[in-house]
């Protein structure tokens, strides 16, 4: 017979096994990983992210089952490459990461309806090139493991000049902040 511990403790190891499965930087090796794709050598405008990743399944036959592509939008200050590591990571959708020069912690917590991010269309301060900028992390973007289909932001109706702005989905209800705890101010 069981106890009631050990039945919690398989029921986390099968919940961690599932969770790791499904999170797109978990099996790497299996990946075919592309040589990154730089945009442009810019240095990137504050809050702007600095590289987007997507992980793709292949259905090809004798090639691995899928594909890693690193796009390098910008580089960081002092010509500093884009970290693409997990405290710079904003989950967008299953396979797909953006990163940021400033870790993820230090953007606020996004209140009820504020724009999240805004994709910026021939911005001046980007050499008229677009970029996407955040402004403040959804509850999503801290999620790895997302169902198909359902992304961390979806549109907003707010459109400024040459822009398309996103606001956090609700799917992923009021949970506490992740990052509260590291930043008191976030």
């Amino acid at each position: 017979m069981i106890k009631g511990g050990a039945v919690t403790m398989m029921k986390l190891a099968v919940v961690s096994l599932f969770a790791t499965y499904l999170t797109p930087g978990c099996c790497q090796n299996l990946c075919e990983t592309m040589p990154p794709f730089y945009k442009n050598n810019n240095t990137c405008p504050e809050k702007a992210v600095c590289a987007d990743v997507s992980i793709f399944n292949r259905t090809s036959p004798n090639k691995s089952p899928c594909e890693r592509k690193t796009n390098l939008n910008c580089r960081c200050n002092q010509d500093i490459h884009c970290p693409l590591d997990d405290e710079h990571s904003f989950y967008v959708s299953n396979g797909v990461i953006q990163y940021t020069c400033d870790p993820r912690c230090s953007f606020p917590w996004c209140r009820e309806n504020q724009i999240a991010k805004s994709s910026l269309a021939n911005a001046r301060d980007f050499g008229y090139k677009t970029y996407t900028k955040i402004e403040c992390r959804c509850p999503g973007n801290h999620i790895a493991s997302m169902k198909e289909g359902v992304a961390a932001t979806k549109n907003s109706d707010k459109r400024i000049d040459n822009s398309q702005s996103y606001v956090c989905n609700q799917v992923f209800g009021n949970i506490d902040d992740p990052c509260s705890s590291k930043h008191p101010s976030g």
